[in-house]
């Protein structure tokens, strides 16, 4: 009798061991089911700057990889401008589009501002595929001009008007409001 007792005991302890590890499993996925609500969904729009259309940009000096000094002042005509980092596999993906959307617009080089953030070494084949098309400048992470956009992601796409003020911004370089160049 005393080995059924002891097995009974054993069996109680043991289910009330489980109960416990089963509990603590349930609260760690609550905490888990908690942060995953504060993540970003992927269904809501990205905003590739936290500027908003009609802000005008912040102060930047920075200079391109032709010496050209490029400032908030130098943007006051409008223009495009596009941020492309390093080790962002959406920049190298959306690169070739780009590109595409480049050379087939009305836009002059002069009116087209590239930063490439990150290790200069590894921005070279962007460097090499842009710098016949824009102005290139090469930026640490978080440096002034990435700042003065308030960049919130990467790639981000912004066509500014008249006064340096933000017209358009966006993630997609297909959506840009570009105007094609006249086909003969």
């Amino acid at each position: 009798m005393t080995v059924l007792a002891i097995a009974v005991v054993f069996v109680g302890l043991l289910c009330l061991l489980n109960l416990l590890f089963t509990l603590g499993v349930i609260r760690r996925l609550r905490q888990h089911t908690e942060q995953l609500a504060k993540l970003p969904r992927v269904d809501e729009p990205m905003e590739p700057i936290k500027l908003p259309t009609g802000a005008e940009i912040g102060e930047f000096s920075a200079t391109a990889t032709d010496g050209t000094e490029v400032t908030d002042g130098t943007l006051r005509n409008g223009g495009l401008v596009a941020f492309l980092s390093a080790t962002c596999p959406a920049c190298a993906e959306q690169l070739p589009v780009f590109v595409e959307r480049l050379k087939s617009s009305r836009l002059k080089r002069d009116e087209t501002y590239v930063f490439l953030i990150g290790d200069e070494a590894k921005l070279e084949t962007m460097k090499a595929q842009l710098t016949p098309l824009a102005r290139v400048v090469l930026q640490p992470h978080g440096g002034p001009v990435t700042k003065a956009f308030q960049v919130a992601a990467f790639p981000s796409f912004v066509m500014l008007d008249k006064g340096a003020r933000v017209a358009a911004s966006t993630v997609f370089p297909d959506e840009l409001p570009i105007a094609a160049a006249a086909t003969a």
